[in-house]
């Protein structure tokens, strides 16, 4: 298979694991972690520096049934991040700068939002 379509992609799972490969490389100067539970609820990928003085990011993911849905789903993103405490297990390790992310997906369109 040289190619996949964006029928393949219905479902979060196959972008969380498309993310997740592009992201892999960090590791010399991050761990990443998948899926984990912080705070009050589960986050999607926490990008954790080695180094406590660096930036730490947490991405959560969303897959929406239509384009018109992108930018609003991706904004209540950051607010589940927010709200759920997610950065609770960074903020335990030391981690200071951290920038929420997050990512939603219709088909071959994403809309990305962060907070610092």
């Amino acid at each position: 298979m040289k190619s996949t379509s964006y029928n393949d992609t219905k479902n979060e799972d196959f972008y969380h694991g498309l993310i997740l490969g592009m992201i892999l490389f960090l590791d010399r100067d991050y761990y990443i972690n998948s899926n984990k539970e912080s705070g009050l609820g589960r986050y999607d990928v926490i990008i954790e520096p080695k180094n406590k003085n660096n930036r730490g990011f947490i991405l959560e993911f969303k897959v929406v049934e239509d384009e018109e849905n992108l930018d609003k789903v991706s904004k209540n993103a950051i607010k589940q991040l927010i709200d759920e405490k997610y950065d609770t297990q960074l903020k335990e390790r030391g981690i200071k700068d951290i920038t929420l992310v997050g990512i939603t997906f219709f088909k071959k369109l994403l809309k990305v939002s962060y907070k610092y």
